[in-house]
């Protein structure tokens, strides 16, 4: 085969691998990439990280705690807390973060 501009002798082998990457490049558009999968802490199942996100607070094995160690229930408290203070007037404003 010959390169259509100069007419020059083009090798089989890089007709191969431009075809195997034109190929593997049309896989990869059509499906994505495929996701890390992580394990729950609490269930074990296997989720994609977004997923994962997701799925952690409303697992059906995920312990209920309200013990205060914890740091869900630390930040969970933390936060009403300083919601209390700040409507109560004794609380700085929360910061804002830069988008």
């Amino acid at each position: 085969m010959n390169c259509p501009t100069c007419q020059t002798p083009i090798p089989p082998a890089a007709i191969v691998s431009e075809a195997a990457r034109i190929n593997r490049a049309k896989v990869t558009r059509k499906t994505g990439i495929a996701p890390k999968l992580r394990p729950c802490p609490h269930c074990g199942e296997q989720f994609g990280s977004a997923a994962l996100k997701q799925h952690k607070p409303r697992c059906p094995k995920h312990p209920v705690c309200k013990c205060g160690t914890c740091p869900d229930c630390t930040r969970r408290a933390k936060g009403r807390q300083y919601m209390r203070q700040w409507k109560a007037g004794r609380a700085k404003a929360p910061k804002k973060t830069p988008s």
